[in-house]
């Protein structure tokens, strides 16, 4: 308030000082008149003032009308400057009053240099605001790529650790169960179908011990091709396991996605096959016909009953979940002891 009270009086000032100037230039020189007299003349008018009295007052309102113009304009132009800089304190960069000082080729919206200000620091935070996503984004997928390693180093560790140990062991046990059972002389038939049972059992953990290492630690692509990596995969499991395994495998180009999650996809049903089916053979193939990917995976082993929805599962859901991203589908055959059919069909579209 005391702004204005001053602005006022100093325009009042300035105004009286400029009219007290006009009237005393123009008498003395065009009417060869004292100035200063006129000033102090007294008419017959009302009250009988002089004219400097009448010109004071007439300052003042002009004085008066000059400042609360220049109040209504300040108003104005600090509504404009208040809505700028919280649309901008907001992160509303393209919010409608910041558009209308862009919109202008000569900004004059509040005044040509906070126009110019309020735009730069636009830009600015604009900029900046760009930074901290992206910033933000990158230590996202630091993080997810860093917890990845980390949990792809565990599960290799404690894969390595089942393998050097329970998995060896259960191996020497099976080994020392086989030859005590070739042994049959002096031993009694009871004794005999325990020692079977219990080598049996055995050769069962050694199964079920495979099928979680090839979870744990899952043969990777890396630079090879899907076929070079199934492929890959299948012998290293022959040597491991007592199942025939037939193979026949095309050299199909995917993405590299598509080819990650259908290799992941193979390793699970591989590992179904180890820990479900008692299977004595195991058939793999991988082709392309027409505009789909076919991969289809049959195992001779017990079945199960497919109207049974718990027997049924067969670890599928994980299985359907990636074929279903893919835009394939999942047909699952499966009889009592007369094995499991899985057919897998992935759109040419989709898969490359």
């Amino acid at each position: 308030m005391r702004r204005y009270i001053n602005r006022f009086l100093q325009l009042w000032l300035i105004f009286a000082v400029l009219a007290v100037s006009i009237i005393i230039f123009t008498f003395e020189t065009f009417f060869d008149m004292d100035g200063w007299e006129v000033l102090s003349y007294r008419d017959m008018s009302y009250l009988s003032l002089p004219l400097a009295v009448y010109l004071l007052g007439f300052t003042l309102v002009l004085a008066m009308l000059f400042t609360i113009g220049f109040i209504i304009i300040e108003r104005i132009r600090m509504r404009k400057i208040e809505q700028s800089l919280r649309a901008l304190n907001q992160g509303r960069y393209n919010d409608k009053v910041l558009e209308k000082i862009v919109a202008q080729a000569k900004p004059v919206y509040i005044t040509k240099q906070l126009d110019s200000l309020i735009l730069q620091l636009r830009e600015k935070l604009t900029l900046m605001s760009r930074k901290v996503l992206s910033s933000n984004e990158e230590k996202l997928m630091l993080e997810e790529e860093t917890k990845e390693e980390i949990l792809e180093k565990e599960r290799h560790r404690i894969a390595r650790e089942l393998h050097d140990s329970v998995s060896q062991q259960l191996f020497a046990s099976s080994m020392m169960l086989s030859a005590l059972n070739q042994q049959t002389e002096n031993i009694p038939d009871a004794i005999q179908k325990q020692l079977q049972t219990i080598e049996s059992i055995t050769n069962e953990s050694q199964l079920e011990m495979r099928a979680l290492l090839l979870h744990l630690r899952p043969v990777k692509l890396n630079e090879k091709t899907l076929k070079q990596g199934i492929e890959q995969l299948l012998k290293e499991l022959s040597t491991k396991v007592n199942m025939a395994i037939v193979y026949e495998i095309e050299d199909v180009s995917l993405p590299v996605s598509v080819e990650d999650n259908l290799f992941r996809v193979i390793q699970e049903l591989l590992s179904n096959v180890l820990r479900h089916s008692k299977a004595s053979e195991v058939e793999v193939y991988l082709k392309k016909t027409g505009q789909q990917i076919q991969l289809r995976i049959i195992d001779d082993g017990v079945g199960f009953d497919m109207k049974n929805q718990k027997s049924g599962n067969y670890g599928l859901q994980n299985i359907r979940e990636r074929i279903n991203g893919l835009g394939g589908h999942v047909k699952l055959i499966s009889f009592k002891q007369q094995g499991t059919s899985v057919e897998i069909i992935i759109p040419i579209s989709i898969g490359g």
